[in-house]
C-alpha cells in the first residue's frame, strides 16, 4: 500500500520551517503555502485510502482502481492549487531571503515529483498496464524460446531478445521517466539548499541513478539493429551524452569522496542540473512518438 501522505509531509515539515519564522520571512504569501496544505494532504490521504496495488487482480482491484482514479484526479487539482501558491511565494520571497526561498524551491520539486510518482503509480497498476506488459513478456519468452530451439548460446539469446526487452520497458516509459526527472530535479533543490557532500550523495544516489538510467535506456534502443529508423530519428544525439549519463548513475559523481570541496560539490551538481536540462528533451520527443505510433 501505498504512503504518498508520508512522503510528502515528511519533505514539507522540513520545508515549511523557514517559512514560520520571525522577521523578514514571515510574509502573507509565505504563511499561506504553509496554511494551503490541508487539502493537498486531504487528497493525499484519499489517494493513499484508495491504493488498488493492494489488490493484484479481479473486479475488488479494478472497482478499487477506478475509485483510486478519482482520488488522484482530486489530489492533481489540489496540487496545482497549491503549487500556484509556492509560485507566488517564491516570486515575492526572490533570492535575497535565502533559506525562504530555498525551501520554496525545494518544495515546489517535492510537489512536482509526489505528482509525477502518483500518476506513474497509479498507472502502472491498471489493467490496461497488465494486459501490455504480459504480452511483452510473452514475446520475449516466445523469441528466447526460439531462439534456443536454434541452438543459440546464452549471450546469443539475450542479443535476440534485448529489443522486445526494451519494447516492454516502454510501456511504462512515460510516466516512468516523468517521476525520475521531477524526482532528479527535486534532488537539484535538496543538494542546493544544502551543498554538502552528504546531502550530495544522498539525494544523486536515487535521484541520479534513476533518471540517467531511464536515458540511457534510449540510448540502447536507438542502437539497436532492429529500432525503426523514425525512432532513431527521434532519439538522434541522445548518444553523446552517454559518458556523462554514466558518470552521475553508475560512475564518479553518483558518490563523491567525503573530502570533496564544497566548490566541487556545485560544479558536480551544475553539470549534472546542465544534463537533465539537454537530455530530458529527448524523453519528451519519445513520449510524443509513443503517443501517436506503437512500436513493434
Amino acid at each position: 500500500m501505498s504512503d504518498f501522505a508520508k512522503t510528502w509531509g515528511d519533505e514539507y515539515n522540513k520545508c515549511a520551517q523557514p517559512l514560520q519564522g520571525k522577521g523578514s520571512t514571515r510574509m502573507p504569501e509565505q504563511l499561506a503555502v504553509v496554511g494551503g496544505s490541508g487539502p493537498l494532504l486531504k487528497a493525499l490521504v484519499g489517494v493513499d485510502k484508495n491504493d488498488s496495488s493492494v489488490l493484484r487482480a479481479g473486479k475488488e482491484r479494478e472497482a478499487m482502481h477506478k475509485t483510486l482514479g478519482k482520488e488522484v484526479k482530486n489530489f492533481k487539482s489540489a496540487a496545482a492549487k497549491y503549487g500556484k501558491l509556492i509560485d507566488v511565494a517564491v516570486k515575492k520571497t526572490g533570492k535575497g531571503e535565502k533559506d525562504a526561498y530555498r525551501a520554496l524551491k525545494k518544495l515546489r520539486a517535492h510537489l512536482d515529483n509526489v505528482d509525477a510518482m502518483i500518476e506513474h503509480h497509479w498507472t502502472s497498476n491498471s489493467k490496461a498496464l497488465d494486459k501490455a506488459n504480459e504480452k511483452a513478456g510473452k514475446r520475449i519468452d516466445k523469441e528466447r524460446d526460439a531462439a534456443y530451439k536454434a541452438g543459440k548460446s546464452d549471450t546469443e539469446v539475450n542479443e535476440d531478445t534485448d529489443y522486445a526487452k526494451q519494447l516492454r520497458s516502454l510501456v511504462q516509459f512515460p510516466t516512468a521517466v516523468k517521476a525520475a526527472y521531477t524526482k532528479a530535479k527535486s534532488a537539484v533543490q535538496s543538494i542546493k539548499s544544502d551543498p554538502t557532500v552528504a546531502t550530495y550523495n544522498k539525494e544523486m544516489n536515487s535521484g541520479g541513478r534513476n533518471y540517467t538510467q531511464q536515458v540511457s535506456n534510449l540510448i540502447k534502443l536507438s542502437k539497436d539493429s532492429k529500432c525503426p529508423p523514425k525512432v532513431k530519428a527521434v532519439l538522434k544525439g541522445v548518444e553523446k551524452y552517454k559518458t556523462a549519463l554514466d558518470l552521475y548513475g553508475n560512475g564518479d559523481r553518483r558518490r563523491i569522496p567525503d573530502d570533496t570541496s564544497d566548490k566541487d560539490v556545485m560544479t558536480y551538481l551544475k553539470n549534472f542540473a546542465k544534463l537533465l536540462k539537454e537530455t530530458y528533451p529527448y524523453a519528451e520527443d519519445m513520449m510524443a512518438y509513443l503517443k501517436k505510433h506503437k512500436m513493434k
